[in-house]
């Protein structure tokens, strides 16, 4: 991982931070980290493999050392979703799925999962725990609290966010992602059009009216 000039040991010390809960923070230990991890689920997906670390496990980690200082009823997440090139093969990259809790306090962010190929969708492990959560919360069974989960916000850059919403990209005719205006093409150039258009709602949006949606999101 770390030879030729594909990336250094401090990109991969900046990645190994990220993993803190599971693995060393730093590269010189990873000689003896096993080559397997129990408590981490795999599943191959596409051309590639995704590891789930687990919300779960972040959150109740983070809640248990917040309640020591504080009283909690409810945790305010974000997600951020992107992809991260560690080669210079375009077909493999890594797709980390991050977390942070909202806070008027230091915030840490950390690793829900991690997925490397060439796949660019939400993961169904994500997902399927995010739902659990923001349905049912989370118990704190050390301090006896049962805290409610909201998702405030999925962070992406323009690429990301069109693969998570599953619609055409930002260039695309209909690649608006704010308002119901379509592009159209002026001296070969695609073009948005002046004026005040419909903006789109969670409605337009579920119920799938326009027509840039490429399948159903699995957010």
């Amino acid at each position: 991982m770390m030879k030729g000039d594909d990336i250094t040991v401090r990109k991969v010390n900046e990645i190994l931070g990220l993993f803190q809960t599971v693995i060393p923070k730093l590269s010189m230990p990873l000689g003896k980290v096993p080559s397997s991890c129990n408590n981490v689920e795999h599943a191959f997906l596409g051309t590639g493999v995704y590891y789930h670390i687990g919300l779960r496990l972040n959150l109740l980690r983070i809640s248990e050392i917040w309640l020591r200082r504080i009283n909690l009823s409810e945790l305010k997440l974000q997600l951020n979703y992107d992809s991260l090139s560690v080669s210079k093969s375009p077909n493999q990259q890594l797709w980390p799925i991050l977390g942070r809790l909202v806070a008027s306090h230091f915030s840490e962010i950390f690793m829900v999962g991690i997925y490397s190929g060439d796949f660019n969708e939400m993961s169904a492990a994500v997902v399927a725990e995010l739902e659990e959560l923001l349905t049912i919360g989370l118990n704190v069974d050390k301090h006896q609290v049962h805290l409610t989960l909201k998702l405030v916000a999925v962070i992406c850059d323009i690429p990301a966010r069109s693969s998570v919403s599953y619609v055409v990209g930002h260039n695309g005719t209909a690649g608006c992602d704010k308002c119901e205006v379509l592009r159209t093409r002026l001296n070969g150039q695609m073009t948005l059009p002046n004026g005040e258009h419909d903006l789109i709602s969670d409605v337009t949006f579920r119920s799938q009216t326009r027509c840039h949606h490429r399948g159903r999101s699995s957010l």
